[in-house]
């Protein structure tokens, strides 16, 4: 049986954001990061630190001599071309469990930009059905490209058999080796980039493009679910629905409206809603108050 493992993801997330978005979600983000590392303590899930993942798979990647397929947003492009960003992300499908998204994915450009290299790699950080690995896997050898090497922070058995399963001789590292259900901190983050699940929803701004993505606290079988049982981890979520718009409509001098948060971050993807209506035009200037959780 998988033991829950929690990636802390909290540091690169708010690195994502713009100096107003971390000066607003700061110490909320903080009140629930203590509240989550409590529950893990009273419930004995290991933790681990994403810095401490993207420093392994750095002198993992560079010690290879291969280049990557970076699918994980939270660690940047390297100068040295060691990696290539490539965003890949599983959808949420109304009305059914967040096991069963589907893929949506950027790779033909990177794919085509890096085959001329031959060799490569993957870096994610976490791997549980290994669906999303599977299709990279997929296309970039439709490209001509040969995988040689997986890296994730953690990952499932399932995960990895279905990955060797499709090529014998592909090398696979975990930072934390094991059998693990994982889930990320930052995904019971509201407003925090790359939280919660996507939806394959973009509304494109003026200057930005929002993603709408769904939280985790409201995908059926996810372990956010369990988590949001605890009273502490429960309160210090809520409150942040409540406080961010408040601390945003007071730098803004007006009431802030679903449109702001593309003033929290540069990676324009902190947008959250749990009905099956998407965002639209309209909704956009909805006060931020009434976002749906």
């Amino acid at each position: 049986m998988p033991e829950p493992l929690i990636i802390d993801d909290i540091g690169p997330s708010l690195q994502a954001m713009t100096n107003l978005g971390r000066q607003l979600l700061d110490s909320s983000v903080g009140r629930l990061r203590n509240a989550v590392h409590g529950f893990a303590t009273r419930r004995r899930w290991a933790v681990v630190k994403h810095s401490s993942f993207s420093a392994w798979a750095r002198q993992v990647a560079v010690e290879t001599g291969l280049q990557w397929l970076m699918l994980d947003p939270l660690i940047p492009a390297t100068a040295d071309g060691v990696w290539w960003p490539l965003r890949v992300s599983r959808v949420h499908d109304a009305g059914k469990t967040f096991l069963t998204g589907s893929i949506v994915s950027g790779l033909g450009g990177r794919i085509d930009l890096a085959s001329s290299t031959g060799l490569m790699g993957i870096v994610d950080d976490a791997s549980s059905s290994g669906s999303t690995l599977r299709a990279v896997f997929q296309a970039a050898m439709a490209s001509g490209l040969s995988i040689k090497h997986v890296l994730v922070c953690a990952s499932t058995r399932l995960a990895r058999e279905a990955l060797t399963q499709t090529d014998r001789e592909l090398r696979w590292s975990d930072h934390v080796p094991g059998d693990w259900r994982i889930l990320h901190l930052r995904d019971g983050c509201p407003f925090l980039p790359f939280s919660g699940r996507a939806t394959g929803a973009l509304v494109h701004l003026k200057s930005a493009s929002l993603e709408v993505r769904v939280p985790s606290t409201r995908l059926n079988g996810h372990l956010w679910q369990v988590m949001y049982m605890d009273r502490e981890v429960r309160a210090a979520n809520d409150a942040m629905y409540a406080e961010i718009p408040k601390r945003l409509s007071e730098y803004l001098g007006r009431p802030a409206i679903v449109a702001d948060l593309s003033l929290l971050s540069s990676a324009g993807n902190v947008a959250q809603t749990t009905d099956d209506a998407m965002i639209s035009a309209s909704t956009l200037l909805e006060p931020l108050y009434q976002t749906p959780r």
